[in-house]
C-alpha cells in the first residue's frame, strides 16, 4: 500500500516553481493538504528506513519517493532544503509544526548522501546565487540544536570536497565555514562574527581589497547573494530572520542599500494599525534597523527614502508583538551619539525637530523618556537649535500684527501683589488662549528644557543671543506662572551656555561671545518686572557669572541689581535664597571692583562701594535675624575688611541712630546691649583682630571729619529729615555732591542724631576693645600676627589722640552750653577707648607703639604717649605688675635719648612745657627701674638734667620736674654724681632760697627738699662745703612749714627724713660746725627754727659713740654754752611767772604760759596758782600731771585731796595720779572719795585694784554705780575674776533698780564683755548664776510698770546684748534648756502678760544673731506666735490684750508686740534652710499673717510703718521660705482679698505686698498672674487716687519683670 502511495502521489506545481512552498503552503490553502501528505510520507518513510523491521524495503520506497517525484539533485535538495529550513516547531504554519528537529536531521543527512553521489555540475548548479540551498544551509547553521549544525557542516565540507579545486561562487563562504566548523558546532553565535570577518573587508573597506580582485568579486556576489535572498518577498519570514540574524553583525552602506525594500515592507506593516507582524517579521525589522549606526549614517543624507523610512520607524510607537519593541524603540536605540554626528547637518536638523515633536505631541511616558533620553545621549549644536527656536521667532515676525502686545509686565506684577483681580481678569480675557500656552511656546520650552540638561553643546555661544531675544519676548507677554518658568529656563540657559564657555568665568574672547550679545539691562528688567523668587535668584545667579565675565558691561547696572536685592530677595528666608545673595556677593562685588579699578578712579570705586553696602544696611532690619551674621560676614570678606569693615559698621550706626532717633532711651546706660551693637560685635569677631582695630581708627577718622555741631533751622525749629526708602536713596546717590567718604550724611541728619552717632561710634569702640572675643584673639595671636598688630596699635592710638584732643577742645568750649554734659561724656568715652587699647598691649608691643608716638609731629599725642608710658612704668614700679621683662630692657633704654630730646626742646610754650614735665617724670622712673644697672646711660641723663635745672628763666613746673629727676638720679647713681657735686648743689641751694618763689609753688619747694633729701641720703660725705647752708635752710624750712594741705603734710614728712638723714649721716666733724653757723643765722632770721636745729644736735649726740662725744666734747660744750645763753640774749620772757599768776592777767594767757613753761616750777608755787589755773582749765595741762607724776615727797596729801574733790573737771589722768599717791594707811573715806571721781574711774580702778587688794573687791559694789567711762568699764571687764565680778553686778543691778536706772545699760554692758571674753568652762562654772541674774533683769518691765517706756525699753536693750553675748558663747545642749525656760518664764497663763514682750524682743534678736541655727528651735514659738497675732488683731476682738488702765497704752503695747513677732517670724523665714516652713506650719499662720494687712491698731501712721518694715518683709519671706505654687495660691490670694477691704490704707498695703510678691519671685509669679489680674483690674479703678496711682506703678513693674504686656487685660 505504502508503494502504491509512492508511485501515485502527485506534487503540486508550486513545489516545482516556488522556492519556499513551505511557507507558500500557509498563503495558498489548497496547498495545505498537498504539503502535509508530502510532509507526513517523507517522515513516515525516513523514520521506517532507519528503524524497524522492513528498514531495507523502506529505504527502496524512499529511494522510489526521491527518484520519482524529486528526480534532479537540484530539486531535491531544493526540497530538503525547505525541510531542514523550516521554522518548526515556532513556526505557525500547520504543514511546518509537524517538521521535528528529528526530520531535519535526517534530510540533512540524505542532502549529504545526495550531494556525494552528485556530479560536480549538479552539486555548483545546486550551490548557485539563485538556488536556495546555500540560504538553507546557512538556517540551518543558525539552529540552536548543536547536532542540526553539525550535520549541517557535513555537507557543506562535502560540497567542500567535491569542489575543492574550482573556484565557485560560493566557494568563499563554504571554506570559512569549514575551517571555523569546530567553533560554531560549539557556538552558533560565532556565526555572525564569521560573517563580519569574512564579508567586512569586502565591502565597507574597499580599500583592503588588492590581495586578490577576483576572490573579492566572488565574496561580494556571495553576499549580495544571501541579502537579496533575505530581501526577496518569496523568502519565509523565518528564513529571512535567520539570514538578518547571520548579518547582524555586518554594517554597511552596501548592505543597507539591498535592505531598503523589506525595511519599507516591514515599517509599513507595523504602521499599518490593521495588519499584524509575526514574531519573525518584528526580528527581522530589528535586524534591519539595527544597521543604522555610525558606519552607516552618511548615506542618509544621500537615500533620502532611506533616511524617510528611519524616521517613520521613529513615529511608529505601536508594538506589534506585546513583549517585543516596537520599531520607535529600536530606531531610538540606533540613535546614538556617534551615529548622530555621522549624520549630515540637514539629517540632524530633521531629525532634531522630529525628536523635538515627538517630545512636545507625546503622551506616553516612556515614549517621553526615550526622546528626552536620546537628545541627552546625541551630540548637539548650537545652529541646531538655534534654527528651532528661529521657528518660534520667525512667527512672531509674520503674525506680530495680530499678537495683541500686553501692557508692561510691573503693572501686572504690582496688580498680582495688590491682588487685583478685577484688573488681572480683564487683562485676561483680551487673550483668550495665553501665548505661552501655544505649541510653539511650549516646543520652545521642551528645547530651553533639553539644552538646560544637555552638559554639552557645540558652539554654545551661538545660543546667547537667540536666548536673549527670546527672552526680550518673553517679558512683552503676560505675567503668568508660565511665563516665570520659561524666564527661569531662558536665564537658567543663559548661565549654563557663559559657564560652559567659561568654566572659571573668566573673562572671554569678544570673538567667542562680544560683551553687546549680553543684553544686561534684559536681565535686570527681568528682575525688576518679576515677583517671583525664582526668577530674581536665576536672574542673580546669571548676573553672578557674567560680572565675571564682562565685568565692565555688567557695572553700568550694578546698583539696580544690589537695589533690587536689598528691596526684594534679602527678606527671603530659606536657604537657596541665601545660597544665591552669597553667590551674588562673593563673584559680583569683585568683579565689579576690578572693573572699576581698571576704568574709573579710587574714589569711584570706593563710592560704588559704599552704594552697595549701604543697600545691605538699609535692609538690615528686615533680614532674617539669623542670615544677617554670615551675610554681612560675607559681605565685608568681600569687598574687603581691612578697608571696609569700618563702612559697614558705621553706616549701621547711622542706621541704628536712625531707627532709634524718635525715642532715643538711654540705652548706652543700661545694663543689657543694645541688639544693634551685639550685632556689631558678632560681626567684628569674624574677622582679625588687626581688622578689627583698623576699622576702629577709620571710625575715629571719621568722626573727626564730621562737623562739631550741626546748625538746624536759624529759627529754632528743628526738623527731622524723613528717612529716604532704598529707591529714592538712590537717586540721591546718583546727584549727590557731598562725597560718600562721609558716610553719616551730616544735610540728612539732625543734630542731635549727629552726637548720637558720635557717642555710638565711641561707645561701640570700648564695647569692643574689652570684649572677650577680641581680647582672646589678640591673646591667641602668633608671634608674626602680634608683630603685626604693632603699627596698627600706633596708628590706632594715634587717632584716639587726636580724637581726645579734638573732643577736650570741643568740651572746654561748650562747658556752658546745654551740649556741654554730652561733649564731656564723649571725651570720657575716648579716654575709655584709650585706657582699654593701653591695657590690650603687651610689653613688647607697647614699647613699639610708643616709640612710634613719641615721634608724632602733634605735641598733645606725644605727650600721652609719655603718659601712657608713665602709667606702664609707675605699675612696674609701685604695683608690682610685671610689664616689662629683662629681653626688653635694651628697648625701654633707647627711649632713654628720645625723653633727653623731649626734656631739651628750646620752645617756652605752656604745652611744650608740660611735654618736657613728662617726659623728665618717664626718666625719673626709668632710672629708678634702670638705673642701678645701667649708671653709663643715666649718667648722660645727669648731666643733661643738671644742664636743664641750671638754665635760666626755666618754668617753675619743668624745674620741679627737673629736681625729682635729679633726685632720683642721685639715689640711684650714688658716687657717680659726685663730680657733678660742684654744678647742682649751688642751684639747688640757690632755689631753697627763694622764700619769695617757693612759698608761691608748693610742688617746686617738695620737689627741692626732696632733691636735697635724695642728695643727702647718697652722698653725705661730700656735702661738708654746702652743710653749713644746708642745716640752715633745712631748719629754716621745718619752722616755715605747717602741714595744712596735701603738700605740706608730704613737705613735713620729708624735711623730718632729712633731718634724720642729716642727724644720722653725717659726720659730727661736719656736722657740729654747721650747726653752730646755723644757729648764729637763726638767731636773727628765724628763731622758731632753733629747736628744729637742735632736735638735729639732739639726734646726732644719741647715736655717738663715746669716741666721738670725747672728741667733739669741747665744741658741743661751747654750742651748749651759747645756745644756753639765749634768755640772757633774749630778755623779752623774764619774770613771765609772776606776769602769768598776776589776778589781772587773762586766764587764757595765764594758762597757755603755764602750759608751756610747767618745767619752771616748784610745788609751792603749783599750789599757789593751782585753784586759780585749775578752774580756768581749758585743755588738759602737762604742768599738773608733772607735779603728780613725779611726786616724791608726800605733795599728793589728805587735804590736797580733799582741796582738790571739789574740783569736778579734773580728768581721769589727774585723778589718777592723785590716787597713785594713796598708801595703804589712808582710811577707806578717802579711798571712796576718789572712786568716786567719775572722771576719774579708768586709773583709780585699774591701778587701785593691783595695790588696794581684797580691801579694794569690798568697795566694787561701791564704785561700779560711778563708772562712767567706756575705757573703765573695759578694765572691769576684762581684769576683774567672773567669781567676783557677776557677784557685784548682781549686787549693784539691785541698788540701781532703786538710785539710778539709767545706769543699768551700763552695768549690763560691763556684763556683757565680760561674757564675750569668758572661756567655756568659766561659763559653764558660773551658768546658773548668771542665768538667774538675766531671768531677774528681764523682769524689769513687770517689777517697774510705772517707768517711763523710753527707760524701760533701754534697760532691756542692754540686757538683751548681754544675754546674745553669752548664746553665742553657748552649745545647742545648754541653749535648748535656757531657751525652754524662757518660753515657759514668759507664756504661763498666771504670767504676767508683759512679759511675752520682753520675750519676742529678746527671740527677734537671738534669731537674727543665730540666724539658721535659730530655725532649730524655733518651730516651738509657731503656734503662740500665731495666737498672739490673732489676739492683737482688732478685726478678731474689740478686747485688748494687756490689762492696762489706758486703752492707748495697751494699744501701744500690741503695736509692740506686732513688731517684734512679725520680726522674729521674718528671721526664720529668711534663714530657713532646713524646710522650717512645711504645710502644717503655713496653714497655721497662714491666716494670722494674712490678716495683719486688715489690722489697723495703732492708727494709720503705725499701720503704715508696721507694713512697710514688718510684715511686707514677712510674708514675701514667707513665701519664698514655702516654695510650693500650691501654697503660694494660697497665699497670694488671701492678700489679693485684702485689696477689696473699705479701707484705702489697707488696700494699698495689699498692693505693697504683691509688688514685692512679684519683685521677689520673678519669672515664677507666673503662674499666680491668672488669679492676680482681675484684681488689679479693679485697682486700676480704685476710687482712692493714690490707690490707683500705685497700682499703675505695680502693674508696670510685672510687666517689666515678666516680659509680657499686661495693659491689654485693663
Amino acid at each position: 500500500m505504502t508503494e502504491t502511495l509512492v508511485k501515485n502521489i502527485s506534487l503540486p506545481e508550486e513545489f516545482k516553481s516556488k522556492v519556499w512552498w513551505c511557507t507558500m503552503a500557509d498563503e495558498h490553502l489548497s496547498l495545505q493538504k498537498s504539503v502535509s501528505m508530502v510532509i507526513k510520507l517523507y517522515s513516515f518513510l525516513t523514520t521506517h528506513a532507519s528503524e524497524g523491521h522492513h528498514v531495507a524495503e523502506f529505504r527502496e520506497l524512499s529511494q522510489m519517493f526521491f527518484k520519482d517525484h524529486f528526480g534532479g539533485k537540484t530539486m531535491l535538495l531544493s526540497f530538503l532544503g525547505n525541510i531542514w529550513a523550516s521554522g518548526a516547531p515556532y513556526s505557525e504554519t500547520p504543514a511546518v509544526q509537524e517538521i521535528t528537529p528529528i526530520m531535519k536531521i535526517r534530510a540533512l543527512h540524505i542532502g549529504k548522501v545526495a550531494l556525494e553521489m552528485a556530479t560536480k555540475n549538479d552539486v555548483l548548479t545546486a550551490l548557485s546565487i539563485s538556488s536556495d540551498v546555500l540560504p538553507s544551509l546557512l538556517v540551518a547553521l543558525a539552529s540552536p540544536l548543536q547536532p542540526i549544525r553539525s550535520c549541517t557542516l557535513q555537507c557543506l565540507q562535502t560540497v567542500n570536497s567535491v569542489c575543492k579545486d574550482d573556484n565557485y561562487t560560493n566557494s568563499v563562504l563554504i571554506k570559512a565555514l569549514c575551517e571555523r566548523a569546530e567553533e560554531i558546532i560549539a557556538d552558533r553565535n560565532y556565526l555572525p562574527q564569521l560573517f563580519r570577518d569574512l564579508f567586512s573587508n569586502d565591502v565597507a573597506s574597499p580599500q583592503k581589497r588588492r590581495k586578490s580582485v577576483s576572490k573579492s568579486k566572488m565574496g561580494s556576489k556571495v553576499l549580495e547573494g544571501i541579502v537579496l535572498c533575505a530581501s526577496s518577498e518569496e523568502t519565509s519570514d523565518f528564513v529571512q530572520e535567520k539570514l538578518l540574524w547571520c548579518l547582524s553583525e555586518l554594517n554597511s552602506n552596501e548592505v543597507l542599500l539591498l535592505l531598503q525594500p523589506p525595511l519599507a515592507r516591514l515599517v509599513a506593516l507595523a504602521r499599518d494599525d490593521s495588519a499584524s507582524m509575526s514574531r519573525h517579521q518584528v526580528a527581522s525589522l530589528q535586524f534591519i534597523l539595527r544597521k543604522f549606526t555610525e558606519l552607516t549614517a552618511g548615506i542618509l543624507s544621500v537615500e533620502l527614502e532611506l533616511f524617510q523610512l528611519f524616521q517613520q520607524a521613529l513615529l511608529t510607537p505601536r508594538r506589534p508583538q506585546a513583549d517585543m519593541l516596537s520599531p520607535q524603540a529600536m530606531a531610538f536605540a540606533q540613535l546614538t551619539k556617534l551615529a548622530f554626528a555621522a549624520m549630515s547637518p540637514a539629517a540632524q536638523q530633521t531629525l532634531l525637530a522630529t525628536l523635538i515633536d515627538l517630545l512636545v505631541d507625546g503622551t506616553d511616558a516612556d515614549v517621553v523618556d526615550d526622546v528626552r533620553r536620546a537628545l541627552k545621549t546625541i551630540a548637539l549644536d548650537a545652529p541646531r537649535l538655534v534654527a528651532e527656536i528661529d521657528k518660534l521667532l520667525r512667527l512672531y515676525a509674520t503674525e506680530g500684527a495680530t499678537i495683541r502686545k500686553p501692557r508692561s509686565a510691573r503693572v501686572t506684577r504690582a496688580a498680582a501683589e495688590r491682588g487685583d483681580a478685577v484688573a488681572m481678569e480683564t487683562e485676561t480675557s483680551e487673550s483668550t488662549t495665553p501665548l505661552i500656552d501655544d505649541r510653539p511656546w511650549r516646543r520652545v520650552i521642551l528645547i530651553l528644557e533639553v539644552m538646560h540638561q544637555k552638559k554639552k553643546i557645540r558652539n554654545i555661544q551661538l545660543l546667547v543671543p537667540c536666548l536673549f531675544t527670546l527672552l526680550g519676548r518673553c517679558l512683552e507677554m503676560e505675567v503668568t506662572p508660565s511665563s516665570e518658568y520659561v524666564k527661569q529656563l531662558l536665564l537658567s540657559c543663559v548661565q549654563h551656555a557663559c559657564t560652559r564657555l567659561s568654566p572659571d568665568h573668566a573673562p572671554v574672547d569678544a570673538t567667542t561671545l562680544a560683551p553687546r550679545q549680553f543684553n544686561v539691562e534684559l536681565v535686570v528688567a527681568c528682575i525688576r518686572g518679576s515677583a517671583n523668587p525664582l526668577t530674581h535668584q536665576h536672574a542673580l545667579m546669571l548676573l553672578t557669572v557674567a560680572a565675571q565675565m564682562f565685568p565692565v558691561h555688567v557695572l553700568h547696572n550694578i546698583m539696580s541689581i544690589f537695589t533690587f536685592m536689598g528691596a526684594n530677595l534679602l527678606r527671603q528666608d530659606d536657604s537657596y535664597s541665601f545660597q544665591v545673595i552669597s553667590n551674588t556677593v562673593k563673584t559680583v562685588i569683585p568683579a565689579m571692583v576690578k572693573a572699576s579699578e581698571e576704568s574709573q578712579s579710587e574714589e569711584e570705586c570706593s563710592d560704588m562701594i559704599v552704594s552697595i553696602v549701604q543697600v545691605f544696611v538699609d535692609a538690615f532690619p528686615h533680614i532674617p535675624a539669623h542670615r544677617r551674621l554670615p551675610l554681612f560676614t560675607e559681605l565685608i570678606n568681600t569687598v574687603g575688611s581691612r578697608r571696609h569693615l569700618w563702612t559697614v559698621l558705621a553706616l549701621l550706626f547711622e542706621l541704628h541712630v536712625t531707627k532709634t532717633a524718635a525715642d532715643v532711651p538711654e540705652w548706652h546706660e543700661k545694663t543689657s546691649l543694645h541688639p544693634d551693637l551685639e550685632f556689631c560685635l558678632e560681626l567684628c569677631a569674624a574677622f582679625p583682630p588687626s581688622t578689627q582695630a583698623s576699622a576702629m581708627r577709620s571710625l575715629f577718622a571719621h568722626m573727626q571729619a564730621l562737623p562739631q555741631e550741626k546748625s538746624d533751622d536759624p529759627h529754632g525749629n528743628q526738623q527731622t529729615p524723613v528717612r529716604k526708602t532704598p529707591a529714592k536713596r538712590q537717586k540721591v546717590i546718583r546727584g549727590m555732591k557731598e562725597s560718600t567718604k562721609q558716610l553719616f550724611h551730616v544735610s540728612q541728619h539732625t543734630s542731635k542724631e549727629l552726637r548720637h552717632f558720635k557717642f555710638v561710634s565711641i561707645h561701640f569702640a570700648t564695647l569692643l576693645l574689652s570684649c572677650p572675643a577680641f581680647v582672646a584673639q589678640v591673646v591667641n595671636l602668633s608671634d608674626v600676627g602680634a608683630e603685626a598688630m604693632k603699627p596698627v596699635y600706633q596708628l590706632l592710638l594715634e587717632e584716639t589722640l587726636r580724637a581726645i584732643y579734638q573732643l577736650a577742645r570741643k568740651a572746654d568750649t561748650a562747658t556752658q552750653k546745654p551740649v556741654g554734659k554730652f561733649h564731656k561724656a564723649l571725651l570720657h568715652k575716648a579716654y575709655d577707648v584709650l585706657e582699654k587699647v593701653n591695657s590690650l598691649l603687651p610689653s613688647e608691643a607697647f614699647l613699639s607703639v610708643i616709640q612710634g608716638l613719641m615721634g608724632n609731629e602733634r605735641l598733645s599725642i606725644r605727650r600721652k604717649a609719655l603718659e601712657l608710658l608713665n602709667s606702664r612704668l609707675h605699675s612696674q614700679l609701685y604695683q608690682q605688675q610685671a610689664f616689662f621683662k629683662q629681653e626688653q630692657v635694651p628697648v625701654l633704654l633707647a627711649l632713654v635719648p628720645e625723653l633727653l630730646a623731649v626734656a631739651q626742646e628750646q620752645d617756652s610754650g605752656q604745652e611744650m612745657a608740660v611735654n618736657k614735665q613728662t617726659a623728665l617724670f618717664s626718666l625719673k622712673l626709668l632710672c629708678r627701674a634702670l638705673g642701678d644697672e645701667h649708671p653709663d646711660t643715666f649718667k648722660k641723663v645727669l648731666h643733661a638734667v643738671i644742664a636743664i635745672v641750671t638754665e635760666a628763666g626755666l618754668n617753675a613746673a619743668v624745674l620741679a620736674s627737673a629736681l625729682l629727676c635729679l633726685a632720683e638720679l642721685c639715689s640711684c647713681l650714688k658716687a657717680h654724681t659726685i663730680s657733678s657735686l660742684s654744678v647742682m648743689m649751688p642751684k639747688l641751694l640757690n632755689v631753697l632760697s627763694d622764700a619769695e618763689q617757693l612759698a608761691s609753688n608748693d610742688l617746686l619747694m617738695l620737689s627741692s627738699v626732696t632733691c636735697l633729701h635724695k642728695i643727702v641720703e647718697s652722698v653725705p660725705n661730700f656735702l661738708s662745703p654746702y652743710m653749713e647752708e644746708i642745716i640752715f635752710r633745712v631748719s629754716w624750712l621745718s619752722s616755715s612749714e605747717h602741714g595744712v594741705n596735701t603738700h605740706e603734710a608730704h613737705l613735713h614728712i620729708r624735711l623730718k627724713a632729712l633731718r634724720h638723714n642729716l642727724a644720722t649721716t653725717v659726720a659730727p666733724r661736719v656736722l657740729v660746725p654747721a650747726i653752730t653757723q646755723g644757729y648764729t643765722k637763726l638767731i636773727s632770721t628765724g628763731k622758731k627754727a632753733i629747736g628744729f636745729l637742735m632736735s638735729i644736735l639732739s639726734e646726732r649726740l644719741s647715736s655717738m659713740s663715746k669716741d666721738e662725744l670725747t672728741g667733739h666734747h669741747q665744741q658741743i660744750v661751747s654750742l651748749f654754752m651759747n645756745v644756753l645763753d639765749f634768755r640772757t640774749q633774749h630778755p623779752t620772757r623774764i619774770h613771765l611767772y609772776d606776769w602769768a599768776t598776776r589776778p589781772e592777767t587773762p586766764k587764757e594767757q595765764g594758762t597757755d604760759f603755764l602750759q608751756t613753761d610747767e618745767a619752771y616750777f616748784d610745788e609751792d608755787e603749783m599750789m599757789q596758782v593751782s585753784r586759780r589755773v585749775l578752774f580756768c582749765w581749758v585743755s588738759s595741762s602737762p604742768a599738773y600731771n608733772s607735779c603728780f607724776l613725779y611726786d616724791t615727797q608726800g605733795f599728793v596729801n589728805k587735804e590736797r585731796i580733799r582741796s582738790l574733790y571739789c574740783i569736778h573737771s579734773l580728768t581721769s589722768w589727774r585723778i589718777s595720779a592723785v590716787e597713785k599717791r594713796c598708801d595703804h594707811d589712808q582710811e577707806v573715806e578717802l579711798k571712796l572719795l576718789v572712786f568716786r571721781w567719775r572722771l576719774g574711774a579708768l586709773k583709780v580702778v585699774n591701778n587701785s585694784q593691783h595695790k588696794l587688794g581684797e580691801e579694794y573687791m569690798n568697795l566694787l559694789p561701791e564704785t561700779l554705780p560711778f563708772l562712767g567711762r567706756t575705757y573703765g568699764r573695759h578694765n572691769l571687764a576684762t581684769t576683774v575674776a567672773p567669781r567676783v565680778l557677776v557677784p557685784a553686778i548682781t549686787q549693784g543691778y539691785t541698788k540701781l533698780t532703786s538710785t539710778g536706772k539709767k545706769a543699768i545699760g551700763f552695768l549690763m554692758s560691763i556684763l556683757s564683755e565680760r561674757l564675750s571674753s569668758m572661756s567655756k568652762d568659766e561659763l559653764t562654772g558660773h551658768h546658773q548664776q548668771i542665768v538667774s541674774l538675766f531671768m531677774n533683769v528681764l523682769d524689769f518691765r513687770t517689777q517697774h510698770p510705772t517707768e517711763s517706756t523710753d527707760v524701760i525699753m533701754e534697760v532691756e536693750g542692754h540686757v538683751i546684748e548681754a544675754i546674745l553675748a553669752m548664746v553665742m558663747k553657748m552649745s545647742e545642749q545648754t541653749f535648748r534648756p535656757m531657751f525652754y525656760k524662757l518660753y515657759d518664764w514668759a507664756t504661763r497663763p498666771e504670767t504676767p502678760k508683759d512679759r511675752v514682750l520682753t520675750f519676742y524682743r529678746l527671740v527677734a534678736s537671738i534669731a537674727d544673731k543665730l540666724k539658721g541655727l535659730f530655725v532649730l528651735f524655733a518651730g516651738h514659738l509657731v503656734t503662740n506666735a500665731a495666737t498672739l497675732l490673732a489676739t492683737n488683731n482688732s478685726i478678731n476682738t474689740d478686747e485688748a490684750y494687756f490689762d492696762e488702765d489706758e486703752d492707748d497704752a495697751s494699744e501701744q503695747k500690741s503695736v509692740v508686740l506686732l513688731g517684734f513677732i512679725l520680726s522674729c517670724l521674718h528671721s526664720c523665714f529668711l534663714y530657713d534652710t532646713q524646710g522650717f516652713v512645711n504645710k502644717e506650719r503655713f496653714e497655721a499662720l497662714l491666716h494670722p499673717l494674712a490678716d495683719q494687712l486688715e489690722n489697723l491698731c495703732g492708727g494709720e501712721e503705725l499701720y503704715n510703718a508696721r507694713v512697710e518694715e514688718h510684715l511686707v518683709p514677712c510674708l514675701v519671706q514667707f513665701a519664698v521660705a514655702a516654695s510650693d505654687d500650691s501654697l503660694w495660691k494660697q497665699l497670694n490670694y488671701q492678700v489679693l482679698w485684702k485689696s477689696r477691704h473699705a479701707s484705702a490704707t489697707v488696700r494699698l498695703g495689699a498692693l505693697k505686698v504683691v509688688e514685692q510678691f512679684t519683685h521677689k519671685l520673678g519669672e515664677e509669679y507666673m503662674n499666680l498672674l491668672p488669679e492676680t489680674l482681675p484684681f488689679l483690674a479693679e485697682l486700676m479703678e480704685d476710687e482712692s487716687l493714690e490707690v490707683e496711682r500705685y497700682c499703675q506703678d505695680v502693674v508696670q513693674l510685672m510687666e517689666k519683670v515678666l516680659g509680657e504686656p499686661l495693659q491689654k487685660y485693663f
